[in-house]
C-alpha cells in the first residue's frame, strides 16, 4: 500500500516525491531476527513490482527500482540491528545519529546514484534534479 502511494504521490514529479514503504521495510526489519529477512526483502520486491506495474511502468524500470530499493533497505538495517533484533533505541544520541547517517543520509544516497547510474549506462542519465527528487523522496519516508 505504501509503494502504491509513494507512485501516486510522484505521478507528476520526476520521482517519487515521497516513498514510505522503505522506512516501514526498515522499522519490520529492525524487529526481525534476520533469518527472516528474506522473506520480507522479497515481499518488498512483489509490492514495488506490482505498484509499478499498476502504473505502467517498463520491466527495465521494474528492475532498476525494485533493486535500488532493496539496495537501499538492506544496508541500512544491517547496520541499525542488534544481534537480538531489540528495537533501536532511537533516544540515545549514538543510535540517533546511526540512524541519520546510514537510514535517512546514505542508503538513499546510494539509491539514488544507483538509478542514475543505470540510466546513464541504458540509456541518459535523468540529471541532478532526478536524483535530487529521488534521495530527498526516499529519506523522507525512511525519516518518518
Amino acid at each position: 500500500m505504501s509503494a502504491w502511494g509513494g507512485v501516486e504521490l510522484g505521478r507528476t514529479s520526476v520521482a517519487d516525491i515521497f516513498w514510505p514503504a522503505n522506512g516501514i521495510l526498515i522499522a519490520f526489519l529492525l524487529r526481525l531476527e534476520r533469518c527472516y529477512w528474506v522473506s520480507y526483502l522479497a515481499g518488498s520486491v512483489a509490492a514495488n513490482i506490482f505498484a509499478h506495474v499498476y502504473f505502467g511502468f517498463s520491466p527495465a524500470q521494474l528492475a532498476l527500482f525494485s533493486a535500488s530499493d532493496t539496495i537501499e533497505v538492506l544496508p541500512a538495517a544491517l547496520f541499525l540491528s542488534t544481534a537480538n533484533a531489540q528495537k533501536p533505541d532511537l533516544d540515545r544520541l549514538p543510535v540517533l545519529g546511526r540512524f541519520v547517517l546510514a537510514g535517512v543520509l546514505l542508503a538513499p544516497l546510494v539509491s539514488a546514484a544507483m538509478v542514475e547510474l543505470s540510466l546513464a549506462i541504458w540509456s541518459k542519465p535523468a540529471g541532478f534534479v532526478s536524483m535530487t527528487n529521488w534521495f530527498v523522496g526516499d529519506a523522507l519516508g525512511i525519516q518518518s
